[in-house]
């Protein structure tokens, strides 16, 4: 997996790739994060430097969901959050790993409710028509809903891809309490 990198409305990078990857030092500012998808390990730039974050609430990826079907209308599991904790969902990273004939995309949202709507409401993945690129979604100012112990958070397809073929990834980042 290639390196992605978000900018913020703070002006800090939220990076996203493998462990494996090497993390970008010319582009980011301090205070950025890099989210490790496959191990969910964060590391913030100090400015000279990656740190791995401890504990507390670092924001990671919570979960990996690949081969999503962007062209049906559907919600699809991503993660239940584990007993005796809380969750906190920041945003998610949809990349479109095939895309053919892509023509309109699709609205999306995410949330516990049976809509998947109450935590992020849908909107289109504007300019996601090409396999292999992304979209960064943050919420933005305050956090206005924690999910609870067995909650099942969820991506909603509310209208899908107009396409021949559209299938999906999604990162879903947080943390837990």
């Amino acid at each position: 997996m290639a390196v992605t990198l978000h900018r913020n409305p703070n002006g800090t990078y939220m990076c996203l790739g493998l462990s494996s990857d090497t993390k970008p030092t010319t582009v980011v500012t301090a205070g950025s994060s890099f989210v490790e998808t496959d191990t969910g390990a964060v590391a913030t730039w100090t400015g000279s430097d990656w740190t791995a974050a401890t504990g507390g609430s670092a924001v990671a990826a919570l979960s990996t969901t690949t081969g999503i079907d962007g062209k049906a209308v559907a919600n699809i599991n991503l993660y239940t959050i584990p007993t005796g904790r809380s969750c906190v969902v920041v945003g998610f990273t949809a990349r479109l790993t095939t895309a053919v004939d892509a023509t309109v995309v699709a609205t999306v949202g995410i949330g516990i409710n049976v809509a998947a709507d109450d935590i992020i409401s849908p909107f289109p993945l504007t300019g996601l028509t090409v396999a292999g690129n992304g979209f960064n979604f943050q919420r933005a100012g305050g956090v206005t809903l924690v999910g609870s112990a067995g909650g099942v958070i969820k991506f909603g397809i509310d209208v899908g891809y107009t396409a021949t073929t559209a299938t999906l990834a999604v990162d879903l980042l947080g943390y837990l309490i």
